[in-house]
């Protein structure tokens, strides 16, 4: 509830002449695209680089991941996406991008919401899908009553249309947690575990079909 709140106070926010301006407003398409090519040459590298186990236990997962980002990407691309993150859309509010316990003071008065120092401009979806994936993260799990505690917390405050909660599946589909744990295997040459790559597969295909994804 504190999270609806800060977004809805953030709307139509204009920042000070000459303040740093970030956003994602309309980025996603781009985003996605260039997160699907870093897999596909990650791949590439990981079948040079077998004799690795995790660089193996990549390569054995790597193609399924793609396609699952190839999927995300063309539900996108067929979305409301582009008319809620027009120019002047009322859709956009200020994102946090690290909301959690650890930022949120909760008083008498309701929730201050710190660390302001990430915020970007985007659907509040973007907020939404990580504190989403957090959870099922932490729990290994994907639940749907889970998914629900988070949406009627938050839609208690800030309503969220149709079209949102289409964009909202849309991104979770996206195989984010893989990327988000891969990257350190390429980006900077940290170890893994197989089982870790193992076991975030599985997160991601667990979810599909309670995202109303087939096959």
């Amino acid at each position: 509830q504190g999270l609806a709140a800060f977004h809805l106070a953030s709307r139509g926010y204009v920042p000070p002449e000459g303040a740093q301006n970030s956003t994602k407003q309309a980025k996603w398409p781009e985003e996605y695209t260039a997160m699907r090519s870093n897999l596909k040459e990650w791949k590439e590298i990981s079948q040079n680089t077998s004799a690795r186990p995790d660089h193996s236990a990549y390569s054995n997962h790597a193609e399924a991941m793609i396609e699952l980002a190839d999927l995300a990407l063309c539900l996108l691309e067929n979305s409301p996406y582009f008319k809620l993150t027009a120019p002047g859309s009322d859709s956009i509010v200020l994102c946090h991008q690290d909301y959690g316990k650890g930022n949120a003071l909760l008083t008498d008065d309701g929730v201050y919401v710190l660390d302001l120092d990430g915020v970007t401009y985007d659907l509040p979806v973007r907020d939404l899908r990580k504190i989403i994936g957090k959870r099922a993260e932490k729990r290994g799990r994907w639940a749907e009553a889970d998914i629900e505690e988070v949406l009627q917390a938050y839609t208690a405050v800030n309503p969220l249309s149709a079209e949102i909660r289409e964009i909202l599946r849309i991104d979770l589909i996206f195989p984010h947690w893989f990327f988000g744990l891969t990257k350190n295997l390429f980006l900077k040459n940290k170890f893994l575990k197989p089982y870790e790559i193992d076991r975030i597969v599985k997160l991601e295909q667990a979810k599909l079909a309670l995202l109303n994804v087939s096959g």
